[in-house]
C-alpha cells in the first residue's frame, strides 16, 4: 500500500456543493444497498452501531454509469469489482462517527482499491486542521 497527499483547494461554496452532492448521493446509494447490523463497536470511545451497506452492483453500475464523469466528484464512472460501506452510528447521537468505503477499480491496471475512512467528531465545534509533515509539500490540482 502507498499512501499518497495531494491537495485540492476549495471554497466555502464548493465545500457545500461537495457536502450536497455527497449526502444525496449516499442516499440513492443506500437504495441500492443490502443494510446489514452487524453488532456493536466502540469507536474512539463512543458505543456504536456497526452498520454493513452492501449495494446491488449492477443497479448501482448503472447509475453511476449515467452520471457522467465525476458524478460523485471523486470517484469516476467505471466497472467497479467491489464496493463497500461501512457505517459506526452512535447510540446515544446517532451521528456517523466512522464512515468507510472499499472500492476495487477493475477496469485499471492491477484492480486497485480505494479505501477511505473518515472518523468524524467534536460535532458542532470549530476545526482546526494541522497536516502532518509529510502532507505539507503535497502537490496542488
Amino acid at each position: 500500500n502507498t499512501l499518497s497527499w495531494w491537495k485540492h483547494k476549495l471554497t466555502d461554496s464548493e465545500w457545500a456543493e461537495f457536502h450536497d452532492r455527497f449526502y444525496s448521493h449516499r442516499d440513492l446509494f443506500i437504495e441500492y444497498a443490502k443494510v446489514e447490523l452487524v453488532g456493536t463497536e466502540t469507536v474512539n470511545g463512543i458505543e456504536c452501531w456497526k452498520i454493513n451497506l452492501k449495494p446491488d452492483m449492477e443497479q448501482l453500475k448503472e447509475w453511476l454509469n449515467s452520471q457522467g464523469k465525476d458524478s460523485l466528484g471523486w470517484f469516476p464512472p467505471m466497472d467497479i469489482g467491489d464496493f463497500t460501506v461501512t457505517d459506526w452510528i452512535a447510540k446515544d447521537t446517532y451521528y456517523e462517527v466512522r464512515f468507510s468505503l472499499t472500492a476495487r477499480y477493475e477496469e485499471l491496471e492491477g484492480n486497485p482499491v480505494m479505501t477511505v475512512i473518515v472518523d468524524q467528531s467534536k460535532f458542532n465545534e470549530p476545526v482546526t486542521i494541522t497536516l502532518p509533515p509529510e502532507a505539507k509539500n503535497a502537490g496542488v490540482d
